[in-house]
C-alpha cells in the first residue's frame, strides 16, 4: 500500500496581514518620531552651547579691544607736551586758587558763544598741547575728540571746540578723577555723537604726577566702528547674528539695526531669565523661535557703565531642518512599503482565489 502525500496549501488571511501591518507601521513610526525629537532636542542644546562658546570668544576680543584703547591712552598721558601743559595749569590754580575759581566762571558763562578768535578760546585750542592732540588724532582716526583737563577740570587743550569749559561736573571727569590718590579708568556706554554722525565712547584717565596722585585727566571720544566690525563677524550659523545689547533690551549694535532704531530686542525677557538662573543659552518661547547663546563673564568687570550682553542667536528652524526632513522622507518610505504590500496582497490574493473548476462545457450538461 503506497502512502499518501499531504498537500499543504497556504491561505493568505488578508485582513489579519492587514492589521500586523498596520501595527507594525505604528510602532515603527512611533519609534522614528521619539529618536528624531530626542535627536533634535540634542542638537539644538548642542547649538545652543555652541552659540555660548562664541559669545565668550566675541567677549575676549571686545576685551581686548578696550584693553588695547586704555594702554594706548595712558602712554599718551605720558606725553612732555601734555603734561607740561597740564602742569602749567595747575601751577596757575595753586598760585591763586580764589581768583581761578572767579575766572573759570565767567569763561563758562560766555564760553558756548565765543568765536576762534575769542582770547579764551584761542588759549584752548592753540597751544602745543592742543597742536599735539590733533596731529595725534590724524594717526588714529579712531579718536574724534580729546580733551585734556587740569586738576580742576578746566580744559588746558583740546582737538576742538568742547560743550563746556570746566568738566569736573561730568561723569567721565569723576570717573577718572575718582579719590584723587590713584584715580580711575572710565569707560562710558555706547552713544551717538550727531556732529561726527557716529557710534561713539568716551574713555577717560588720569594724569600722575610724581607722588602718583592725579594731576589731570584727558578724555578720549572713541568710534565704535571697531566694536561694530566685532559682533557683525560673529558666525552665528543658519542665517543667525549677533547681537550687542543693554540689559534694558535697547540694541547697541545688531544687523538689521540703525543708530536711531528704538526697537527692543524681541527676546530679552527670555534672555533676562536666562541670565538670572544662570543660564548660558535659551530656547525662546515666542514664534518663531530661536536658540541664543550668552557670554559669561559681565562687561561690568571692565566698567560698571557697560551694562551690556552679547547675545548670538540661531533660528530653531534652521538647526532642526535636516530632522524634520529625514522624518518626512521615513514617513514618505513607510507609505511606499505600505502601498507595495497591499499591491502584493491583492496580487496574491488573486491567484489564490481563481476558479475550482475549469470552464468546461461538459458541465453544463450536470
Amino acid at each position: 500500500m503506497r502512502p499518501t502525500m499531504t498537500d499543504w496549501k497556504f491561505n493568505l488571511d488578508f485582513r489579519m496581514l492587514s492589521i500586523l501591518l498596520l501595527i507594525a507601521i505604528i510602532t515603527f513610526l512611533l519609534g522614528t518620531w521619539w529618536l528624531v525629537s530626542g535627536y533634535r532636542t540634542s542638537s539644538i542644546e548642542a547649538h545652543g552651547r555652541h552659540l555660548a562658546e562664541e559669545a565668550d570668544v566675541a567677549f575676549e576680543y571686545l576685551e581686548n579691544f578696550l584693553g588695547n584703547q586704555i594702554v594706548e591712552i595712558a602712554a599718551v598721558t605720558e606725553t612732555p607736551v601734555l603734561r607740561s601743559a597740564v602742569e602749567q595749569s595747575n601751577r596757575e590754580l595753586q598760585s591763586d586758587v580764589n581768583g581761578a575759581v572767579r575766572r573759570t566762571s565767567a569763561i563758562e558763562a560766555r564760553w558756548k558763544d565765543l568765536d576762534y578768535q575769542a582770547p579764551e578760546l584761542k588759549a584752548v585750542l592753540d597751544n602745543p598741547a592742543a597742536d599735539f592732540l590733533r596731529r595725534y588724532m590724524n594717526v588714529r582716526t579712531a579718536y574724534r575728540e580729546i580733551i585734556v583737563t587740569d586738576l580742576a577740570g578746566r580744559t588746558v587743550a583740546a582737538s576742538g571746540k568742547t560743550t563746556n569749559y570746566g568738566q569736573s561736573g561730568d561723569p567721565w571727569w569723576k570717573g577718572a578723577y575718582a579719590d584723587g590718590q590713584k584715580g580711575g579708568v572710565y569707560i562710558g556706554d555706547m552713544h551717538f555723537d550727531e556732529s561726527a554722525g557716529v557710534w561713539c565712547l568716551d574713555i577717560a584717565e588720569p594724569f600722575t604726577d610724581s607722588k602718583g596722585g592725579v594731576s589731570g585727566v584727558i578724555k578720549v571720544v572713541l568710534a565704535a566702528d571697531e566694536i561694530h566690525s566685532i559682533v557683525a563677524s560673529v558666525q552665528a550659523g543658519f542665517g543667525g547674528a549677533a547681537a550687542l545689547l543693554r540689559l534694558d533690551g535697547s540694541v547697541i549694535s545688531s544687523p538689521g539695526y540703525s543708530y536711531d532704531d528704538r526697537r527692543p530686542y524681541p527676546d530679552m525677557a527670555d534672555i533676562a531669565k536666562a541670565r538670572e538662573f544662570g543660564q548660558r543659552f535659551v530656547i525662546t518661547r515666542e514664534k518663531p523661535r530661536s536658540v541664543i547663546g550668552m557670554n559669561a563673564r559681565s562687561f561690568m568687570e571692565l566698567s560698571p557703565n557697560l551694562r551690556w550682553v552679547l547675545a548670538i542667536s540661531s533660528p530653531v528652524e534652521g538647526i532642526v531642518a535636516p530632522f524634520t526632513r529625514l522624518l518626512r522622507n521615513v514617513v514618505i518610505l513607510m507609505l511606499g512599503i505600505v502601498l507595495l504590500a497591499v499591491l502584493v496582497t491583492l496580487l496574491m490574493s488573486r491567484s489564490e482565489t481563481r476558479k475550482v473548476l475549469p470552464d468546461d462545457p461538459h458541465f453544463e450538461n450536470l
